[in-house]
């Protein structure tokens, strides 16, 4: 009964704990959201963007904006979305003390195993919390589940909470969900041959919380096959294809690809700067065969899957050469190699070839971003995240290897001290820089992302009018995460462009505004053009043949103005 006490009261303090390192880090850093998606997301959920809160926010999945929007019914007066995304990541990390400090039996132990666990996270992963994404979010709570498989035993309690951890992830982020099943899947085969854990709930376990994930896969496709929404999502699978994986290619050197839709040179303009709902007589079925035919062009070039994989493989090494994926990943690499050179000089060669193999699959999953060219920021954070549990699971796997305890008393010797004392204060210090970074550097951009707000209020003060944003002033409009919701309830403008065209939603606030063409309406008397940028303004221009009124000026942060056009 004690044991089973001490251990609640030990969850329970892993949670405050968490807890209380949140609060200190929200009192010191204001947090901003690190894309302009989760600021768009918000929009939707919350109701800003057509009036009421709504179950679609397309990039997570329906279960998740389902939950949020009814959050929102409830009040709109709190951030709920950044409110929730912060909470599941307290959870996430609450639950990750609790499992390191779990690995001592003794209080002094667990103490200096929960200071080095919260010196590293502040001092390398403190962006996850004071610069957020729901991509990052998803990555973290996908670590805490590979951790917590890892390091526990079968049973139906820790087979809950990886089932809590990985299908909130799921719910948040699917593509960072299916991230997670390499590490995860040789976590697995670790339990069952590494370990030889053949219990019948050891097998078995992965494939109940991939059921769990299977059921919310099909309520997210059954949602998302009503009328309106398939085809929306079919264009959207598309654009994004296009958009982020192929790009368009120049108009000049390849015509062919565009003519035979009648896109003129000063319409592909348009489309390179993102504002395509302006065309409103694009055809359908552009999107869908022009990748066919950038594939066949590619073909005739000589362009194969094996020449773009030579080129990602020299790219991934002149990469990791140049430190291209960040410290992060560096540092990581690092440890594995010194690690598995532990490993092999103990003659643990079963842990050994876990880890190169655990470490071979991590370099796959590099060249795989590489290949399509997204090793971006927020996916070297998640790889980051994903090898950590790695690491971490290695770590757990060799305490009984007596590298800093005295084989025969067990007790921590004096250079395992010695070596505790050197990482705790090295991870303080680190922290300590971190801290420090991230509150100026996130002091510096709410100002920026105040611009946001700052836009709404103004176009609030005209209810009744419509404002068009084309996507790069959409772009550099990220949005400052606080609890209370101070924005207004309605947002009066739209994008001319950004993942959202074309959705049931946009259409549904087009019609509200009176819009059954967009390039029609920009010359309406009641509608405006906020731009950022002039090479927007100069292909509309040339585009709608139109002339352009400056008519106000929307002054935001650093001197950033926001120029009000209408159009004749």
């Amino acid at each position: 009964m004690l044991k089973k006490n001490r251990k609640m009261l030990e969850f329970a303090g892993s949670m405050f704990l968490s807890a209380v390192l949140f609060l200190i880090i929200y009192k010191f850093i204001p947090i901003v959201y690190s894309t302009n998606d989760d600021r768009m997301i918000a929009e939707l959920v919350s109701g800003q963007f057509t009036g009421t809160p709504e179950s679609y926010g397309i990039q997570m999945t329906f279960c998740f904006t389902w939950f949020l929007s009814k959050l929102y019914e409830i009040t709109r007066a709190l951030n709920w979305y950044g409110i929730v995304l912060i909470a599941v990541q307290m959870f996430s990390f609450g639950a990750i003390l609790y499992r390191i400090q779990s690995f001592s039996e003794k209080w002094p132990g667990k103490l200096v195993l929960m200071i080095m666990a919260i010196g590293a996270f502040v001092g390398i992963w403190l962006k996850v919390y004071v610069q957020l994404t729901y991509t990052t979010t998803a990555a973290f709570m996908g670590m805490a589940a590979i951790f917590w498989y890892a390091t526990s035993e079968t049973d139906w309690k820790n087979i809950l909470m990886v089932g809590i951890l990985a299908n909130i992830a799921f719910c948040i982020r699917p593509n960072i969900f299916y991230m997670l099943i390499p590490a995860t899947g040789l976590v697995y085969l670790w339990k069952l041959i590494g370990k030889k854990d053949l219990k019948k709930l050891t097998i078995g376990a992965p494939f109940m919380i991939l059921a769990v994930t299977a059921v919310l896969f099909v309520i997210n496709a059954a949602a998302y096959s009503k009328e309106g929404w398939k085809e929306f999502r079919d264009f959207f699978d598309v654009r994004t294809n296009v958009y982020d994986y192929y790009d368009l290619l120049p108009y000049e050197e390849y015509p062919e690809l565009y003519e035979p839709y009648g896109i003129s040179e000063e319409e592909f303009n348009m489309m390179r700067v993102y504002d395509y709902t302006v065309l409103g007589d694009l055809p359908k079925e552009f999107f869908p065969e022009y990748l066919e035919a950038v594939k066949e062009l590619e073909k005739e070039q000589g362009i194969t899957f094996v020449t773009k994989s030579v080129d990602a493989v020299k790219t991934f090494v002149k990469d990791v050469l140049g430190n291209a994926y960040g410290i992060e990943n560096a540092l990581l690499f690092v440890a594995a190699v010194i690690l598995l050179i532990l490993l092999i000089w103990k003659k643990n060669y079963p842990l050994a070839i876990y880890l190169a193999v655990q470490s071979a699959a991590m370099c796959v999953l590099w060249l795989y971003f590489t290949y399509w060219g997204r090793a971006i920021e927020r996916i070297q954070m998640t790889m980051s995240l994903i090898f950590l549990a790695v690491i971490l699971h290695v770590l757990f796997e060799m305490r009984d290897m007596h590298l800093y305890r005295e084989e025969e008393t067990g007790k921590i010797s004096g250079n395992g001290m010695a070596a505790l004392a050197l990482g705790c204060g090295a991870l303080i210090l680190i922290a300590a820089g971190k801290f420090g970074h991230f509150r100026t550097d996130n002091i510096a951009k709410t100002y920026w992302y105040n611009d946001v707000q700052t836009i709404k209020e103004y176009c609030a003060n005209d209810p009744d009018r419509l404002y068009y944003m084309d996507i790069a002033t959409m772009t550099e409009l990220y949005g400052k995460c606080t609890i209370k919701n101070t924005e207004p309830d309605y947002i009066n403008y739209i994008s001319l462009g950004d993942w959202t065209a074309y959705c049931p939603h946009y259409e549904e606030k087009l019609k509200n505004h009176g819009v059954e063409n967009v390039a029609e309406s920009i010359t309406d008397d009641n509608t405006y053009v906020i731009m950022l940028h002039n090479y927007q303004l100069k292909c509309m221009k040339e585009y709608l043949n139109v002339e352009e009124e400056w008519v106000e000026t929307i002054f935001g942060a650093n001197e950033t103005a926001y120029a009000v056009y209408q159009f004749h």
